[in-house]
């Protein structure tokens, strides 16, 4: 969306901002931006629905398209990450077949490693 220049993604001032670095090749301070905003949990995009939608549609539906049983397989997720104490708890959190496209509303809520988390709506 940031390299088509998208009209919903520069609608929002996040959206111009990282539009404005990467376009020009600064990515470091782009990565930087995005990084900083995780820090405050703040959603840049909050109230963004549709934007965030159509970003989920397009992830899900390039799953789809490249997935090839046997060949190369493509899960539709996303990464999740916690950070207590600023020690970082990764989650991959994947979707099983027959996934409806629709955005997740829902966040793993594990605090601690080892720990299997459970979803929170």
């Amino acid at each position: 969306m940031i390299a088509e220049s998208n009209p919903g993604l520069l609608q929002t001032a996040f959206g111009r901002e990282i539009h404005g670095l990467v376009t020009p090749g600064k990515h470091w301070d782009a990565y930087r931006l995005w990084g900083g905003g995780l820090s405050t949990l703040k959603d840049p995009l909050q109230g963004q629905e549709e934007l965030t939608r159509t970003m989920w549609q397009r992830l899900t539906a390039a799953a789809e398209e490249y997935n090839e049983p046997g060949r190369f397989t493509a899960f539709i997720g996303y990464e999740w990450t916690a950070s207590p104490g600023g020690n970082n708890l990764h989650r991959n959190v994947v979707f099983p077949g027959g996934f409806d496209r629709r955005a997740p509303a829902h966040r793993p809520s594990a605090t601690r490693p080892g720990v299997r988390p459970t979803m929170a709506v």
